[in-house]
């Protein structure tokens, strides 16, 4: 199983809460086992936050057995013009995506279809031959990668740089 075959289903249930004004049917917090004072305390503390400048705005979804019981948008989408916050906002959510990622692919390794200790290679053929740049002489030279594996993903031990941070000759290439 390739990697991109896990990244679909996450994507559509990520685009589906985004892509509908209630993404599941709506019910009563208490007849799915939430209570309302609990629920009520989420609105104060996104006012605290809010009011105390810690966060600008949020969107929340609660659900539980495919029922929605919380669906509510906190703040501003953008404080300067007061633009208040959209249910349908769209957040780069950066490092979050990592759980995510990491119990699909999990949950693969239990299966047997993604072994931690298998070259990433196998499932993404662009990483079979990598190359590294090296910093001599004020140039760089490429050369050969060792091998990466899965388990180097979950430990953060890849070598792949993360965005364009760095003002290094490698990060700049």
């Amino acid at each position: 199983m390739r990697l991109s075959k896990i990244s679909l289903p996450l994507g559509t249930f990520v685009t589906s809460l985004t892509a509908a004004a209630t993404p599941l049917p709506i019910a009563a917090p208490e007849k799915v086992g939430f209570s309302k004072d609990g629920l009520a305390r989420i609105d104060q503390f996104f006012a605290r936050e809010i009011a105390a400048d810690r966060v600008p705005g949020a969107v929340i979804a609660i659900a539980r057995d495919g029922k929605l019981v919380h669906y509510k948008a906190y703040g501003s989408l953008n404080k300067t013009t007061g633009e208040p916050m959209p249910l349908d906002a769209i957040f780069n959510l950066a490092s979050m995506t990592k759980v995510m990622t990491a119990v699909a692919g999990l949950t693969l390794n239990e299966e047997g279809k993604l072994p931690l200790k298998s070259r990433l290679g196998e499932y993404l053929p662009a990483f079979a031959k990598m190359n590294v740049g090296v910093v001599a002489n004020g140039e760089i030279k490429l050369e050969p990668a060792n091998p990466i594996y899965i388990h180097d993903l979950y430990r953060h031990t890849s070598g792949i740089t993360y965005g364009g941070r760095g003002d290094t000759l490698v990060h700049k290439l």
